[in-house]
């Protein structure tokens, strides 16, 4: 029961870290017109991340585009389907079949709805194709750690 409870650690680790990545990637190369920007200026935070900003923008001109922009919707989609299955590994409940099946709802579901036309924004295959990975990923790992 013990392995099981340092397995179950693990992955909410694997989870936190995913979506910490993915943060960091918004917070020090994305433009800052975004909404990010607006509630870390809301925190008194701006200061401190334009100084961080600063220290790695020489970085900048060495990271692909894939990297910039659709690598955080991977490491989200993974972080959402690794803490949703982790946290419904083995439940039978028609709850537990209601959380799984926004996994890729909520990640796939986005892009497809930037495509169509539902949601504002713009349809990106790359950003497609990595939110597919991390849910694939996210489902996978628990399967593994249990």
């Amino acid at each position: 029961m013990q392995a099981v409870a340092g397995k179950e650690k693990l992955l909410y680790a694997g989870a936190f870290l995913a979506v910490f990545f993915g943060g960091l990637v918004y917070i020090l190369w994305r433009p800052d017109n975004l909404r990010l920007f607006g509630w870390l200026n809301g925190l008194g935070l701006t200061d401190p991340v334009e100084s961080l900003r600063g220290c790695f923008k020489p970085v900048y001109s060495y990271l692909p585009d894939w990297f910039l922009f659709s690598l955080p919707d991977g490491l989200w989609a993974f972080s959402y389907a690794l803490l949703i299955s982790s946290l419904w590994w083995g439940s039978k409940s028609w709850l537990s079949f209601f959380w799984l099946a926004s996994i890729p709802l909520v990640g796939i579901g986005y892009e497809i709805s930037q495509y169509v036309g539902i949601i504002p924004g713009t349809f990106c295959l790359s950003d497609l194709v990595f939110s597919a990975c991390g849910t694939v990923m996210g489902f996978i790992f628990p399967s593994l750690a249990h």
